[in-house]
């Protein structure tokens, strides 16, 4: 019988299965193999800003988990703001995984932060000439596994530089209203 991994590495383990925070770095266990690196797919997003809390909240639920993902912000080719989207709940088998980013709304874009701040209002004018592409990662490779572009125009983002390709636009569910 082998020898147990020393306990920093199972402290380690076991923090990143319990919180489903898995960076794109291989993960695994003593003998270096990768646990948990199926392809995740993107099976439901939910976004929304509220103009009384000043802020935009983004949601993605995908099957099997991801090393994270990132999604780009951007009304014209411009302006483009780049935010990291993180795990905030997993299983613990590797079924499923819960990505998640609120954004606190800045009124000079200047101060816009990555990861915690947008210059994105949420007002008509910026809520329908929005567009965003989102890409979630493979654990253990760190490859893009799966992607979604949406808003008023999905194509946008192939048009500005440094944005991974993604040609699968999502259409939000209809809720059956107009509002």
């Amino acid at each position: 019988m082998s020898a147990p991994p020393p306990l920093p590495l199972l402290l380690t383990a076991l923090a990143a299965i319990s919180t489903g925070c898995i960076g794109h770095e291989r993960f695994g266990g003593a003998t270096g193999e990768v646990l948990y690196d199926e392809v995740p797919q993107i099976s439901a997003i939910r976004w929304d800003c509220s103009s009384e809390d000043a802020t935009w909240d983004v949601e993605v639920d995908t099957v099997n988990w991801t090393a994270n993902g990132h999604i780009w912000l951007a009304t014209a080719s411009d302006y483009v703001e780049q935010h990291a989207i993180r795990s905030t709940k997993a299983a613990h088998d590797g079924t499923w995984d819960e990505l998640a980013l609120e954004l606190d709304i800045v009124s000079d874009w200047r101060d816009a932060n990555a990861g915690s701040s947008t210059a994105f209002l949420c007002d008509p004018p910026t809520t329908e000439a929005i567009s965003f592409r989102l890409a979630v990662y493979t654990p253990g490779s760190g490859e893009q596994g799966d992607c979604r572009s949406w808003g008023a125009d999905p194509e946008l983002f192939d048009r500005i530089d440094g944005v991974p390709a993604c040609e699968l636009i999502w259409e939000p569910p209809d809720t059956g209203s107009d509002s």
